[in-house]
């Protein structure tokens, strides 16, 4: 699968944005397992690139390096989340806070 520079630069700095948002290394978005902070980083940056940017699950899986049933996944929890506990939704507020703030800014 070819995928536009343009998707590739939106992940990038979605992605990077909500590490730092997290505290944690970009880097740790790739890594099989991790802390919660780490796997909360990588299913918010997956549920906010699918759900807000519309990028496919699919292309997801190639930028990422996950197989695509694990993004479903980590979408789906993050999605029931922001649902059913206030956890999820403080978290989600404050980052897209924190994401309208700096779109477009270096962090």
């Amino acid at each position: 699968m070819v995928i536009d520079k343009n998707t590739i630069d939106i992940c990038t700095d979605i992605s990077a944005k909500i590490a730092f948002y997290f505290g944690v290394d970009i880097e740790s978005i790739y890594v099989k397992k991790g802390t919660e902070k780490m796997q909360n980083t990588r299913e918010f940056s997956w549920f906010i690139l699918h759900c807000e940017y519309l990028i496919s699950i699919n292309k997801l899986s190639v930028i990422f390096r996950k197989n695509a049933s694990t993004i479903t996944r980590g979408i789906s929890k993050i999605k029931c989340g922001i649902t059913n506990q206030k956890y999820y939704q403080s978290i989600y507020k404050e980052l897209k806070e924190y994401l309208d703030k700096t779109i477009g800014q270096s962090n």
